[in-house]
């Protein structure tokens, strides 16, 4: 079985699971682990691995619509939404906690990120901006403005990292610091319904 076989029945299991994702994407996939003399293991179990791997999650376009949790909907969405997308509701997430974030120093790498979106900054002049983000700066922190901060500090990274770990540190900001509680819970949900009203529903047709 060559490369591009395997990786379209991994593709076909991926549907059959509702985990969709472009052939492209499980091509590049596979590619980096494709072993010398091809696979030892089927396409199926391939597929249980990239679940393990949290690489790959199941959900309908109807769970979609309601749910709760931004870490699998993004998931979801890896490969069927764009970096500047998943980008652009990093950000949101930080907008969120504008109040929480210390200082208008690190207020500025937000909106610097969002210039580069625009198109109206360079790369080269928005990361020098991270420069405030000193281990010493980030020691004197503590709760929420720590979570905060690294919130902002993780749209370094950019696209689909970048929303993932955002969303999470501006969860627990707006909780106090917490990762747990009534305050973290309702941040996600909030962030899950902002993440659908900035890229719709993405599994639509998909699955």
């Amino acid at each position: 079985m060559t490369l591009e076989e395997y990786a379209a029945e991994v593709a076909v299991e991926l549907a059959a699971r509702n985990a969709d994702i472009p052939f492209d994407a499980v091509l590049m996939l596979e590619q980096k682990t494709w072993p010398p003399g091809g696979p030892k293991i089927t396409p199926r179990q391939t597929a249980d691995v990239l679940f393990q791997m949290q690489i790959v999650v199941s959900m309908t376009p109807a769970e979609w619509e309601i749910a709760a949790d931004p870490y699998s909907m993004l998931t979801r969405v890896r490969f069927h939404v764009s970096n500047e997308a998943f980008t652009r509701f990093a950000c949101a997430c930080c907008r969120r906690i504008w109040d929480l974030i210390p200082g208008d120093d690190v207020r500025r790498i937000v909106e610097a990120t969002e210039n580069v979106l625009q198109g109206k900054l360079s790369q080269r002049k928005r990361e020098k901006l991270f420069d405030v983000l000193t281990e010493s700066f980030m020691a004197g922190l503590s709760g929420a403005a720590r979570s905060a901060s690294e919130a902002v500090g993780e749209l370094f990274e950019l696209g689909f990292y970048a929303a993932l770990a955002s969303s999470l540190h501006a969860a627990k900001a707006r909780a106090g610091g917490a990762t747990e509680g009534s305050a973290y819970v309702a941040e996600l949900a909030t962030q899950a319904t902002l993440l659908r009203e900035l890229v719709g529903n993405p599994l639509r047709g998909s699955s």
